[in-house]
């Protein structure tokens, strides 16, 4: 992002072309490129990370319920139960998330369930997890 913020800045490249060149959605660097042009001033384009940037990264902690060992245990769960052959769908994961809570927020309780939100955002940060509806298997 770095590398393709630089060229963009430089005038080497257009945005399009340094999206394709560092393989970065087009949107994504479009917005980068947004932020970084009010602080402009500010940033040391010699530094590998663009010391005095906004930041340039989603923040995966925003929605972070659990810590980071409660979710392994809730990704390790997941997975136990997909080798099991009884694999979670989203809704039953969610379900489960807010059971499993000790610190309900208030959105959880009325609607008995956790949020879209949440467990978008936890399948972001555990992106070994791919949750889907069950299918239909037979014995034979």
């Amino acid at each position: 992002m770095c590398d393709a913020l630089r060229d963009v800045e430089n005038n080497v490249l257009l945005v399009k072309a340094a999206a394709i060149r560092y393989n970065i959605p087009r949107t994504t660097l479009r917005r980068c490129v947004m932020r970084v042009k009010d602080e402009r001033d500010e940033i040391d384009w010699n530094s590998p990370i663009l010391e005095g940037a906004p930041r340039l990264y989603p923040n995966y902690t925003v929605n972070k319920i659990f810590s980071s060992d409660e979710e392994e245990v809730l990704s390790n769960y997941f997975k136990t139960m997909a080798n099991l052959h009884h694999g979670l769908n989203p809704k039953c994961a969610r379900k489960l998330a807010y059971d499993l809570a000790l610190a309900i927020p208030p959105s959880w309780v009325e609607n008995k369930t956790a949020g879209r939100l949440w467990f978008n955002v936890f399948l972001e940060r555990r992106q070994e997890l791919s949750l889907r509806s069950a299918e239909a298997t037979s014995s034979d």
